[in-house]
């Protein structure tokens, strides 16, 4: 206490904390439906170990379900707060987890944002914005949707004047509903008459438009009809093709061979023709020397008209004189030939007549 002593003023000694904390999630970006895990790690870059309890408080965006939380971290709706006790280490970290569900999907992207206060860190405190807090930069989230069309016909074959029904089916097989309209069109082949299509479906001309409305959810399917009647053969089968898109998926657009589109097999259409042939004699019995007249009669009994020719051959017996033949038919020897024209109508007959005697 003499004049040759001093004394410095009262020195503060700072704790030397120096927090940051960091935030991540995986995977990134997110999808609807999938679980993804957000990552906090608080790191003591000071000099020295933390003197208080520093607290992390997350508040998790609304769009996304809270599976769990890792250790050291509670959840009270959508806040999460993790702890990190006193004595954290100089060069340390402590790190949490939360895992959460995204519900809907978000092309701009979740920005999520960290509060970290306490610890001993001056800086730290509840206010926003500090050099202790964390914000993700936007984390995309997927829809989710993944769609896929299939399409049936029944009956197969196909056959000329019967009705046949396409089925066509369109799934979410993915992990989140759809969030727009799905959109399937099918151009129908000009040789089917459209008779009427199912319920969601309109048509213009051979252009059917079956829309499924947004919410379809995962593993959920849409079915549509479209009863037709073909009025052509066709051996090599009429190959269909469905395209669909829209439905959030961004797989499924308007162009053509994608995998949300579908086409059928080739579907064989049979003729539907149905011949018999009757052949009757007048009078009956005959008598020697005196005419008689076999008619031979040809019926399309089935559902659809003749496509070629038909050819009807008797071989008449030796013992009768052929006097005559009628329309459609010409003799050789013995032998006479009646041709029945291709396009001989569902129900129709054809006749042909040969005198003898």
């Amino acid at each position: 206490g003499e004049g040759c002593d001093t004394s410095t003023p009262p020195t503060p000694v700072n704790t030397g904390v120096a927090l940051t904390t960091t935030k991540t999630v995986a995977p990134n970006p997110m999808t609807v439906g999938v679980a993804a895990t957000y990552t906090i790690t608080v790191t003591n870059n000071g000099t020295g170990p933390t003197t208080a309890d520093a607290v992390s408080v997350d508040n998790v965006d609304a769009s996304l379900t809270i599976n769990s939380v890792g250790a050291g971290c509670s959840a009270t709706g959508q806040t999460v707060t993790c702890t990190t006790p006193a004595g954290l280490a100089v060069g340390a970290s402590a790190t949490y987890t939360i895992n959460v569900t995204p519900t809907a999907a978000n092309s701009t992207g979740i920005v999520n944002t960290v509060n970290t206060s306490g610890g001993g860190d001056p800086a730290c405190t509840t206010a926003g914005g500090e050099g202790c807090d964390a914000t993700t930069p936007p984390v995309p989230v997927n829809s989710g949707v993944d769609l896929t069309t299939s399409k049936t016909v029944s009956p197969n074959p196909m056959t000329v004047g019967v009705a046949a029904t396409y089925t066509i089916t369109v799934t979410n097989n993915g992990t989140g509903p759809t969030n727009a309209d799905v959109v399937s069109v099918d151009n129908v082949d000009a040789s089917l008459t459209i008779n009427s299509v199912g319920a969601g479906c309109a048509q213009s001309g051979q252009t059917v438009t079956c829309t499924t409305p947004a919410g379809l959810a995962a593993g959920a399917s849409a079915t549509y009809t479209i009863n037709v009647t073909p009025t052509a053969a066709n051996s090599t089968g009429i190959v269909n093709t469905v395209n669909t898109s829209g439905g959030g998926d961004p797989d499924c657009t308007t162009a053509t061979g994608e995998g949300c589109d579908t086409s059928t097999p080739p579907t064989p259409v049979n003729t539907g023709v149905a011949l018999t042939t009757t052949k009757t004699v007048a009078p009956n019995p005959m008598t020697v020397g005196v005419a008689a007249t076999y008619t031979i009669t040809v019926t399309n009994n089935g559902t659809g008209p003749t496509t070629a020719d038909a050819v009807s051959v008797d071989n008449v017996d030796a013992s009768l004189t052929i006097n005559s033949v009628g329309a459609g038919c010409s003799a050789t020897g013995q032998t006479v030939t009646c041709t029945t024209p291709a396009g001989l109508a569902v129900g129709a007959s054809a006749t042909y007549t040969i005198n003898v005697t």
